[in-house]
């Protein structure tokens, strides 16, 4: 997962979106809990530099942090 980010994160700047596949598969409840620190600072991140941040999950305890919730 850090791998991941430090790759999102590196990327970033020559992108203009910003794309999570499942970013809290196979994490337990505190481990959810404690990635939304993250998550937060991802979208700061598109956000100062006009990028989009999509994320896609099963865990609906993380839709209330986003502007747009699409539920399949």
């Amino acid at each position: 997962l850090a791998f991941r980010l430090a790759m999102n994160l590196m990327l970033a700047s020559s992108v203009g979106s910003l794309y999570l596949d499942e970013p809290t598969a196979w994490l337990d409840d505190l481990r959810i809990e404690s990635f939304r620190n993250v998550l937060q600072r991802l979208r700061e991140l598109a956000a100062s530099r006009g990028m989009q941040f999509i994320i896609v999950t099963h865990e609906q305890s993380l839709a209330p942090m986003f502007d747009s919730v699409v539920h399949l």
